[in-house]
Protein backbone atom coordinates (compact mmCIF):
# COMPACT_ATOMS: atom_id res chain seq x y z
CA UNK A 1 0.00 0.00 0.00
CA UNK A 2 2.97 2.31 0.40
CA UNK A 3 4.18 4.47 3.24
CA UNK A 4 1.58 5.82 5.60
CA UNK A 5 1.97 8.89 7.77
CA UNK A 6 -0.13 11.50 9.62
CA UNK A 7 -2.09 13.66 7.21
CA UNK A 8 -4.35 16.71 7.17
CA UNK A 9 -7.13 16.76 4.58
CA UNK A 10 -8.69 20.13 3.74
CA UNK A 11 -11.82 20.28 1.58
CA UNK A 12 -12.57 23.79 0.31
CA UNK A 13 -16.32 24.50 0.23
CA UNK A 14 -18.23 26.78 -2.15
CA UNK A 15 -19.80 29.96 -0.70
CA UNK A 16 -23.28 28.40 -1.10
CA UNK A 17 -22.38 26.41 2.03
CA UNK A 18 -22.86 22.87 3.23
CA UNK A 19 -25.49 21.11 5.33
CA UNK A 20 -23.42 19.85 8.24
CA UNK A 21 -24.86 18.04 11.27
CA UNK A 22 -22.51 18.47 14.26
CA UNK A 23 -24.21 15.54 16.02
CA UNK A 24 -23.59 13.20 13.10
CA UNK A 25 -20.63 14.67 11.18
CA UNK A 26 -19.22 13.21 8.00
CA UNK A 27 -16.49 10.69 8.80
CA UNK A 28 -13.35 10.77 6.69
CA UNK A 29 -13.00 6.98 6.47
CA UNK A 30 -16.63 6.78 5.35
CA UNK A 31 -15.84 9.18 2.50
CA UNK A 32 -12.80 7.10 1.47
CA UNK A 33 -14.90 3.91 1.65
CA UNK A 34 -17.52 5.51 -0.62
CA UNK A 35 -14.84 6.46 -3.16
CA UNK A 36 -13.42 2.93 -3.29
CA UNK A 37 -16.70 1.02 -3.19
CA UNK A 38 -17.54 0.95 -6.95
CA UNK A 39 -14.06 -0.35 -7.75
CA UNK A 40 -13.81 -3.01 -5.04
CA UNK A 41 -17.24 -4.21 -3.95
CA UNK A 42 -19.38 -6.57 -5.98
CA UNK A 43 -23.13 -6.07 -6.41
CA UNK A 44 -22.98 -2.37 -5.55
CA UNK A 45 -26.45 -2.06 -7.08
CA UNK A 46 -27.90 -4.12 -4.23
CA UNK A 47 -29.36 -1.97 -1.46
CA UNK A 48 -27.77 -2.86 1.88
CA UNK A 49 -30.23 -3.01 4.76
CA UNK A 50 -29.49 -1.40 8.14
CA UNK A 51 -29.51 -4.77 9.91
CA UNK A 52 -27.50 -6.59 7.22
CA UNK A 53 -23.77 -7.16 7.79
CA UNK A 54 -21.82 -4.92 5.36
CA UNK A 55 -19.06 -6.11 3.07
CA UNK A 56 -16.06 -4.32 4.58
CA UNK A 57 -13.09 -3.44 2.38
CA UNK A 58 -9.46 -2.51 3.02
CA UNK A 59 -8.83 1.24 3.01
CA UNK A 60 -5.51 3.07 2.40
CA UNK A 61 -5.45 4.06 6.07
CA UNK A 62 -3.73 2.99 9.26
CA UNK A 63 -5.70 1.43 12.09
CA UNK A 64 -6.25 2.09 15.78
CA UNK A 65 -6.76 -0.65 18.37
CA UNK A 66 -8.43 -0.15 21.75
CA UNK A 67 -8.98 -3.36 23.68
CA UNK A 68 -10.90 -5.77 21.45
CA UNK A 69 -12.06 -2.96 19.13
CA UNK A 70 -10.39 -1.48 16.08
CA UNK A 71 -11.09 1.04 13.37
CA UNK A 72 -9.50 3.16 10.67
CA UNK A 73 -7.23 6.03 11.69
CA UNK A 74 -9.42 8.82 10.34
CA UNK A 75 -11.23 11.61 12.15
CA UNK A 76 -14.55 13.27 11.52
CA UNK A 77 -14.63 16.28 9.18
CA UNK A 78 -14.72 19.58 11.07
CA UNK A 79 -15.85 22.95 9.65
CA UNK A 80 -13.22 25.70 9.72
CA UNK A 81 -14.07 29.40 9.45
CA UNK A 82 -12.77 31.83 6.87
CA UNK A 83 -9.29 33.22 7.65
CA UNK A 84 -9.62 36.07 10.14
CA UNK A 85 -13.12 35.00 11.22
CA UNK A 86 -13.83 33.60 14.69
CA UNK A 87 -17.22 32.04 13.88
CA UNK A 88 -18.71 30.19 10.95
CA UNK A 89 -21.64 31.97 9.34
CA UNK A 90 -24.97 30.13 9.25
CA UNK A 91 -28.17 30.63 7.29
CA UNK A 92 -31.52 28.85 7.08
CA UNK A 93 -33.02 27.70 3.80
CA UNK A 94 -36.36 26.00 3.24
CA UNK A 95 -36.68 23.15 0.78
CA UNK A 96 -40.24 22.87 -0.45
CA UNK A 97 -42.20 20.30 -2.43
CA UNK A 98 -45.83 20.62 -3.45
CA UNK A 99 -48.03 17.93 -4.92
CA UNK A 100 -48.82 18.60 -8.58
CA UNK A 101 -52.60 18.95 -8.64
CA UNK A 102 -53.08 19.60 -12.36
CA UNK A 103 -53.08 15.91 -13.47
CA UNK A 104 -55.02 14.67 -10.41
CA UNK A 105 -58.12 14.01 -12.55
CA UNK A 106 -56.17 11.23 -14.32
CA UNK A 107 -55.91 9.16 -11.14
CA UNK A 108 -58.36 7.34 -8.93
CA UNK A 109 -58.84 7.98 -5.24
CA UNK A 110 -57.55 10.85 -3.14
CA UNK A 111 -53.79 11.60 -2.94
CA UNK A 112 -52.26 11.55 0.53
CA UNK A 113 -50.31 14.80 0.94
CA UNK A 114 -49.20 13.87 4.47
CA UNK A 115 -46.95 10.95 3.52
CA UNK A 116 -45.72 8.96 0.55
CA UNK A 117 -44.81 10.17 -2.96
CA UNK A 118 -47.56 12.82 -2.95
CA UNK A 119 -46.43 14.35 0.35
CA UNK A 120 -46.21 18.13 0.68
CA UNK A 121 -43.31 19.48 2.75
CA UNK A 122 -41.53 22.69 3.59
CA UNK A 123 -38.45 21.69 5.60
CA UNK A 124 -35.89 24.13 7.02
CA UNK A 125 -32.17 23.26 6.81
CA UNK A 126 -29.35 25.07 8.58
CA UNK A 127 -26.65 25.93 6.03
CA UNK A 128 -23.13 26.42 7.35
CA UNK A 129 -20.64 28.53 5.38
CA UNK A 130 -17.16 27.31 6.35
CA UNK A 131 -14.07 27.93 4.29
CA UNK A 132 -13.04 24.29 4.67
CA UNK A 133 -14.05 20.94 6.10
CA UNK A 134 -10.88 19.57 7.70
CA UNK A 135 -10.11 15.99 8.72
CA UNK A 136 -7.07 14.07 9.89
CA UNK A 137 -5.85 10.59 9.02
CA UNK A 138 -2.93 8.25 9.03
CA UNK A 139 -2.64 6.95 5.50
CA UNK A 140 -1.09 6.96 2.06
CA UNK A 141 -1.11 10.58 0.92
CA UNK A 142 -0.76 9.85 -2.80
CA UNK A 143 -3.58 7.30 -2.89
CA UNK A 144 -5.94 9.40 -0.74
CA UNK A 145 -5.27 12.53 -2.78
CA UNK A 146 -6.06 10.72 -6.02
CA UNK A 147 -9.19 9.03 -4.66
CA UNK A 148 -10.72 12.15 -3.14
CA UNK A 149 -9.91 14.51 -6.00
CA UNK A 150 -11.25 12.10 -8.59
CA UNK A 151 -14.51 11.25 -6.83
CA UNK A 152 -15.63 13.99 -4.44
CA UNK A 153 -17.43 16.85 -6.18
CA UNK A 154 -20.12 17.56 -3.58
CA UNK A 155 -20.45 16.67 0.09
CA UNK A 156 -23.32 16.63 2.61
CA UNK A 157 -27.09 16.76 2.05
CA UNK A 158 -29.00 18.46 -0.76
CA UNK A 159 -26.12 18.12 -3.19
CA UNK A 160 -28.62 18.15 -6.06
CA UNK A 161 -29.61 21.67 -4.90
CA UNK A 162 -26.03 22.92 -5.17
CA UNK A 163 -25.10 22.62 -1.50
CA UNK A 164 -21.71 21.29 -0.42
CA UNK A 165 -19.90 21.91 -3.71
CA UNK A 166 -16.20 21.11 -3.38
CA UNK A 167 -13.77 23.62 -4.87
CA UNK A 168 -10.49 21.90 -4.03
CA UNK A 169 -9.00 19.14 -1.88
CA UNK A 170 -5.58 19.31 -0.24
CA UNK A 171 -3.83 16.34 1.38
CA UNK A 172 -0.69 17.33 3.26
CA UNK A 173 1.65 15.51 5.70
CA UNK A 174 1.79 16.76 9.30
CA UNK A 175 4.08 15.86 12.17
CA UNK A 176 1.51 14.82 14.79
CA UNK A 177 -1.19 12.17 14.52
CA UNK A 178 -4.54 13.89 15.12
CA UNK A 179 -6.78 11.20 13.64
CA UNK A 180 -8.00 9.45 16.82
CA UNK A 181 -7.30 11.49 19.97
CA UNK A 182 -5.75 14.95 19.95
CA UNK A 183 -5.13 17.21 22.95
CA UNK A 184 -7.20 14.86 25.08
CA UNK A 185 -10.29 15.02 22.85
CA UNK A 186 -11.85 12.28 20.74
CA UNK A 187 -11.57 13.16 17.07
CA UNK A 188 -14.00 10.42 16.11
CA UNK A 189 -16.38 7.93 17.72
CA UNK A 190 -14.41 5.66 20.05
CA UNK A 191 -15.48 2.78 22.33
CA UNK A 192 -16.57 3.95 25.78
CA UNK A 193 -18.33 1.70 28.30
CA UNK A 194 -20.05 4.81 29.69
CA UNK A 195 -21.01 6.20 26.29
CA UNK A 196 -24.63 7.06 25.54
CA UNK A 197 -24.51 6.52 21.79
CA UNK A 198 -24.44 3.20 19.94
CA UNK A 199 -22.29 3.48 16.82
CA UNK A 200 -20.40 1.23 14.44
CA UNK A 201 -16.66 1.85 14.60
CA UNK A 202 -16.14 1.52 10.84
CA UNK A 203 -18.17 2.51 7.79
CA UNK A 204 -20.99 2.38 6.97
CA UNK A 205 -21.89 4.23 10.17
CA UNK A 206 -25.64 4.17 9.52
CA UNK A 207 -25.58 0.37 9.71
CA UNK A 208 -26.60 -1.16 13.06
CA UNK A 209 -24.50 -4.36 12.89
CA UNK A 210 -21.71 -4.55 15.52
CA UNK A 211 -22.58 -1.25 17.17
CA UNK A 212 -20.91 -0.47 20.51
CA UNK A 213 -21.23 2.22 23.16
CA UNK A 214 -19.16 5.22 22.08
CA UNK A 215 -18.11 8.62 23.35
CA UNK A 216 -19.23 11.77 21.55
CA UNK A 217 -16.86 13.38 19.08
CA UNK A 218 -15.00 16.15 20.86
CA UNK A 219 -15.48 14.59 24.31
CA UNK A 220 -12.58 14.22 26.72
CA UNK A 221 -11.07 10.80 26.11
CA UNK A 222 -8.24 8.80 27.61
CA UNK A 223 -7.50 5.50 25.93
CA UNK A 224 -6.01 3.98 29.08
CA UNK A 225 -9.10 4.87 31.14
CA UNK A 226 -11.51 3.21 28.72
CA UNK A 227 -9.88 0.02 27.47
CA UNK A 228 -6.63 -1.80 27.70
CA UNK A 229 -4.67 -1.54 24.49
CA UNK A 230 -2.87 0.99 22.41
CA UNK A 231 -3.29 2.80 19.13
CA UNK A 232 -1.11 2.15 16.16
Amino acid sequence: MGAIRPLKISIEIDVAGVIYDPYAPIMLDSLVDWCLSPMVRKNTHKQLQRDEAPDEIKLPLGTWHIGKHWGWSASALFPVAEPGEDEIMESVQYFRKRFRRAPVHLTKGKPNTQSGPARDFNIPFVIQHPAYLVGYAVGNAKVLRSLLKRNVRYIGKKRQRGKGRVLSITVEPIEEDRSVVWQGQAMRWLPDDNGLRLVRLRPPYWNIVNRVKCCEIGATYRIEANCKGETQ
